[in-house]
């Protein structure tokens, strides 16, 4: 029988440990903030992360790209057109170009003063919560640099590294066989990205919600994978997920979904 009883007000975060023990270490649906609370404010930014930690959820997931001088910074897109209605991409920027950029206007006026933060930036933001990067895909070879930030803030092994990127994944395996990884499932089938989770013994298969069915949670789970889908904002879908017995749920308003569970319990 499917629990939807979720974790409380933490009163710390919890690593990943032994994946037979969940996510935290609890049996439940796990509130995790897509960019942050990026419903409420303008993703992969401050102002997003600091509205989910008053959301108070269980993990805040944010993306890592990488400046022209090498510098891992939290921003999704390759182009930088949507979030700062600027020309060109991210890798043709130094972290003194893009610090001086507007990150929050495309959102809301009240914004406008928002900037591009770096990794250590989030990561110091964010200690109080556990944490998913995601790697973007330009961000190829530079893995042993994220890590390096990682691991000198003290969390490498509280954070979950995911990738849609096969080979960025391998790549950190190689650099450290004890990371805690997760497979972004994002095409049209899942059992390739199942295998991939298999073969780098991943923690987690990471399916979008047009993939998700309950043979790929019975699946994942016969394998002791978990599985946290994404990105899931409308409420009749928050509960066809916690129904198929998802570990964690990927969403723009965790206020919403922390209502949703709630109400199943």
């Amino acid at each position: 029988m499917i629990s939807f009883i979720r974790r409380k007000a933490k009163t710390g975060k919890k690593g990943w440990g032994n994946i037979s023990d969940g996510l935290g270490g609890d049996n439940m649906v796990e509130i995790i903030a897509h960019r942050g609370s990026s419903g409420h404010a303008p993703e992969n930014t401050a102002s997003a992360f600091l509205k989910a930690l008053e959301h108070k959820t269980d993990m805040v997931e944010f993306d890592v790209a990488i400046t022209k001088d090498g510098i891992p910074v939290i921003f999704h897109d390759t182009k930088m057109k949507r979030l700062t209605g600027q020309p060109g991409i991210m890798g043709q920027y130094t972290l003194n170009q893009i610090k001086k950029l507007d990150a929050g206007s495309w959102f809301h006026p009240d914004y406008h003063q928002e900037r591009i933060l770096t990794l250590e930036e989030g990561i110091n933001l964010l200690r109080a919560t556990r944490i998913n990067v995601e790697i973007k895909p330009d961000s190829a070879g530079h893995e042993k640099k994220i890590l390096d930030i990682v691991r000198n803030a003290g969390i490498l092994y509280d954070v979950l590294f995911s990738s849609v990127s096969a080979r960025i994944l391998k790549n950190m395996q190689h650099i450290d066989n004890k990371l805690n990884m997760g497979v972004v499932a994002g095409g049209i089938l899942w059992k390739g990205s199942l295998k991939t989770a298999l073969d780098l013994k991943c923690k987690s298969i990471n399916p979008r919600m047009g993939l998700l069915s309950a043979k790929l949670v019975s699946s994942a789970h016969s394998h002791g994978l978990k599985v946290l889908a994404w990105t899931i904002n409308k409420e009749s879908d928050m509960c066809s997920a916690a129904k198929m017995g998802v570990d964690g749920i990927f969403t723009n308003y965790p206020d919403r979904l922390k209502k949703v569970l709630d109400e199943m319990h």
